[in-house]
């Protein structure tokens, strides 16, 4: 497994002396402390929505350790590594979690968005389809579904999104956040702003949203609200370096180099 294979530990201890193991991250003196599971997802997420994403596969890796069958950790683990585009570390790590979880449908549907990543479509559509059949009520199920659509440029997807929306809590972020992050690595501005600014309007004080949000307005060419995103990142967190680079340029570049920059995107985005 390379140097994700300390990500899980529920192996038997058989498994773990045949693998090759990587060097175990560094761990803060904080670390040592004795946090549940919860803790440790919480904090990954807010490394990954910081684009932090290897110190939050670590963070979730850490939760799997505390709690080996805590869902959200093993969703933040497969998460992260496709955002990385580990693709192939992604696809041994989501066969685990369906070991451990047959039956969960939010891990099939997982199973189906690496599918999907790796251009296997249809393989992510029968995934997604079995876990439609057994967790139609999940919003995680609706998104991935959703997800492994639009990447097979589905009509669809933007459906299954919604559904989603409508199937969480009223105070659930994290739905229309990672909604959000899926549109803006696709350079689908308009749908990643609509959903970025619904999850930074419930979660007001993340600052890797507001910080995600100005990049989809800066996408649109919206140079103010954007300028005010990334303003507002800072006032949350000082020393957030990419937003203080992001700034930097919109400070420096001219009208017409943000046109220029914002057409090269979209037909890029082509």
């Amino acid at each position: 497994m390379g140097r994700f294979s300390k990500l899980e530990t529920s192996l038997s201890a058989a498994e773990k002396k045949a693998e090759p193991r990587a060097e175990s991250p560094a761990v803060s003196a904080e670390e040592e402390l004795s946090y549940d599971a919860n803790h440790y997802c919480r904090e990954a997420e807010r490394e990954f929505f910081a684009s932090n994403y290897r110190r939050a596969l670590q963070l979730f890796s850490r939760a799997a350790q505390v709690e080996p069958t805590h869902l959200d950790a093993w969703t933040g683990q497969i998460l992260a590594l496709l955002a990385q585009n580990e693709k192939r570390e992604a696809t041994a790590w989501v066969r685990r979690a369906v070991e451990l979880f047959p039956e969960q449908a939010r891990i099939v549907a997982l199973q189906g968005l690496v599918y999907a990543y790796h251009g296997m479509t249809s393989r992510g559509l029968q995934c997604s389809d079995f876990a439609m059949e057994r967790g139609a009520s999940d919003p995680w199920v609706w998104m991935l579904r959703g997800q492994v659509l639009a990447l097979a440029q589905n009509p669809n997807a933007p459906f299954c999104m919604e559904k989603a929306m409508e199937a969480r809590g009223s105070e659930d972020w994290r739905i229309p956040a990672y909604i959000g992050l899926f549109y803006l690595e696709q350079r689908v501005f308009p749908l990643a702003e609509k959903y970025l600014a619904m999850a930074s309007s419930i979660n007001s004080t993340e600052p890797g949203l507001w910080y995600r949000l100005g990049l989809a307005q800066m996408g649109l060419a919206k140079w103010e609200p954007a300028r005010r995103s990334f303003e507002t990142t800072l006032q949350l967190d000082p020393n957030f370096r990419p937003a203080v680079v992001e700034l930097e340029n919109l400070n420096r570049s001219p009208l017409l180099s943000r046109v220029i920059a914002f057409l090269l995107g979209r037909k890029n985005k082509k």
